[in-house]
């Protein structure tokens, strides 16, 4: 049932304000601005003073009048300015006084189960929105290089993967979803075409396509909290790297000797995070008989290759470092090999690409980003060092 507070006329033109409550929520309409079926609302007596009742059943007779002939009640301008703090006092005392709301008391008033008057607004069907539906986002980057000496050649291979919740595929229908690889510009992107149509710099999956494809998930993986597909894949040429390498060699009948020296560039990421998981792999040959490293690494005699391994690298005083080491031969001279490097990095990237919605159907609930790095180093010359 609802409540309906009525305020009589008073002697100026401005039209009485009504408070309407409907499930807590509070509504104000002027008289005339939006018509009333007053006929479907009916009235607590305990609610109104037989005066103001009076004046009502002669408001509504007149009200039902005009709408009979096709006469529509003017139409009002907004609501007046909000009341001064010395009026809404006023108002307040004059309320108490009276035994009754005011209608500017009403105006301000805030109950345990509404939301300050002042805040309300009023939505029509078509204007409510569901939330938007979640996705989430991972971006990979791979950086492959070659160097040779102080030279070298580079490639980011990116991957755009996104992750549907499982229940994404018990809808009947999905809206739209379009979405940019914002930042710096790839050289190439190759969509997933058989969920994905491409428009310029716009990527628009179909979504029936999309739908499918996650049913078809679903029925083979039952249990699955969350669905993962591979959208995108780009190309970027780098000429900076977080990790700058150089080796030397020294190779002898008897003994070789090699060092290797690498400093972390933290300015080569689009966010500068410690470098993990740090590998070096070096392959010796010429029959090593005995290893000494500083700092110590793990020598494999039936692989022929030294590992060192480092669990972090970060920028500032300890980004440089130095790793050394002797072999001793029985049947030398070894050769010159590559440098295998590997390392990575979570949550950031080389490039800098971002993952941009195009329209507010969807939301990224998360967003993870992962750089991983392989370099191949070979030394132009053979260097004798102390």
């Amino acid at each position: 049932m609802a409540t309906i507070c009525f305020n009589p006329l008073s002697k100026s033109d401005s039209p009485p304000l009504f408070n309407m409550k409907f499930k807590g929520y509070v509504f104000f309409d002027y008289v005339g601005t939006t018509p009333i079926s007053w006929a479907n609302i009916p009235l607590t007596d305990t609610n109104i003073s037989a005066e103001d009742k009076e004046v009502f059943d002669a408001w509504k007779s007149n009200t039902t009048n005009s709408n009979s002939q096709g006469i529509q009640s003017p139409v009002i301008p907004g609501l007046p300015r909000p009341p001064s703090r010395k009026d809404i006092t006023s108002s307040n005392s004059n309320r108490i006084s009276a035994g009754r709301y005011s209608p500017l008391s009403s105006m301000m008033t805030r109950t345990s189960n509404s939301f300050p008057q002042a805040n309300v607004q009023t939505y029509t069907a078509n204007q409510v929105t569901v939330d938007r539906l979640p996705i989430a986002i991972a971006l990979t980057e791979t950086i492959m290089s070659k160097f040779r000496g102080s030279e070298h050649e580079s490639q980011v291979s990116g991957e755009l993967m996104m992750s549907f919740p499982a229940d994404t595929a018990n809808h009947t229908s999905l809206p739209e979803l379009s979405f940019k690889i914002a930042g710096r510009s790839p050289a190439q992107v190759k969509v997933n075409s058989e969920l994905v149509q491409t428009n310029g710099d716009v990527h628009t999956f179909n979504s029936s396509s999309l739908l499918t494809y996650l049913k078809t998930r679903q029925a083979k993986e039952p249990t699955s909290k969350h669905f993962n597909i591979d959208v995108a894949r780009y190309t970027l040429n780098v000429t900076c790297l977080p990790l700058i390498p150089a080796v030397y060699w020294k190779c002898e009948p008897d003994t070789t000797d090699l060092r290797l020296e690498y400093e972390y560039v933290g300015s080569a990421l689009s966010k500068p995070l410690p470098l993990t998981q740090l590998q070096f792999l070096v392959p010796v040959n010429g029959g090593v008989s005995s290893v000494q490293s500083m700092p110590e690494g793990v020598w494999s005699a039936p692989h022929e290759k030294i590992l060192w391994r480092f669990a972090e690298l970060k920028s500032g005083a300890s980004s440089k470092g130095t790793l050394k080491a002797r072999f001793n031969l029985a049947a030398g001279p070894s050769t010159p090999s590559s440098v295998a490097i590997q390392f990575m990095c979570d949550g950031t990237i080389q490039s800098g690409t971002e993952f941009e919605l195009t329209n507010t159907n969807y939301r990224v609930s998360l967003t993870k980003k992962r750089m991983v790095a392989k370099f191949s180093v070979d030394t132009d010359k053979l260097v004798t060092y102390v």
